[in-house]
């Protein structure tokens, strides 16, 4: 199985679509290697390059830590696992047996920018 994880200098990062890098894990052949993240004034660049790599590298399931609720969404519609890593976790064992699945979009959080609804604002 591949693994995507969001990582900063060699520790899985705190945000999946902020991380400045990318570690695919082959879990059979033990195989790592990283792929930088280009730089993006919006947060919005490095989603679209995130969908890119999993596509690209047939990659089946994701290491999370925290993770927004529109790209848990995205993932899940996608099919691809989402595994939740617990604090501490080490990329350099990257032990899958600590790794706990995401099934529900209740385990995101909240988008950062706020979602105006047409009530709200009475449209």
């Amino acid at each position: 199985m591949l693994f995507a994880i969001p990582c900063h200098e060699s520790s899985l990062s705190n945000h999946f679509a902020k991380a400045p890098q990318i570690m695919l894990w082959d879990n059979q052949t033990k195989a790592k290697r990283i792929l930088e993240l280009p730089k993006s004034s919006s947060c919005c660049g490095r989603k679209h390059f995130w969908r890119e790599v999993l596509q690209d590298n047939q990659v089946n399931a994701v290491v999370v830590r925290s993770i927004g609720s529109n790209m848990l969404s995205t993932l899940l519609k996608l099919n691809v696992r989402v595994l939740s890593a617990p604090r501490g976790f080490s990329l350099e064992s990257s032990d899958e047996n600590l790794l706990t699945p995401v099934t529900q979009i209740e385990f995101a959080r909240p988008p950062v920018k706020p979602i105006i609804s047409t009530i709200a604002i009475g449209l």
